[in-house]
């Protein structure tokens, strides 16, 4: 799990670098080390508040939490990235379709292995 976090971390700290390069330029430096600062504390903050709510909820709701998480994620995935990749009518559809499935299929297996 803390490879998951490590990787996922990684990788959100490389979107957000790239979608503030210029943010620097038109809303001024104070404001852009303030979101970066409330990026680098958002991993400190869930790591509190997952143990928080690990000891003071019972199981049914962690597990409302978790879906909650997870419908989101898959929300996200769907409407944000899948949705407009198969809008894109120029060049390799099958693959995109391929891949989709290929990820759904392999996330799919990681859940039921771990």
């Amino acid at each position: 799990l803390v490879g998951a976090v490590i990787l996922h971390k990684g990788f959100a700290a490389y979107a957000v670098a790239t979608s503030l390069l210029d943010f620097r330029k038109t809303r001024g430096k104070k404001c852009w080390w303030a979101l970066v600062l409330f990026f680098a504390a958002t991993g400190p903050a869930g790591i509190v508040l997952g143990a928080i709510f690990r000891e003071s909820l019972d199981a049914a709701m962690g597990a409302v939490l978790q879906c909650t998480a997870a419908g989101t994620l898959l929300a996200v995935g769907v409407g944000d990235m899948i949705v407009p990749a198969f809008k894109d009518k120029t060049v390799w559809k099958k693959r995109k379709l391929f891949t989709s499935v290929a990820g759904f299929a392999v996330m799919a297996l990681l859940a039921i292995w771990a």
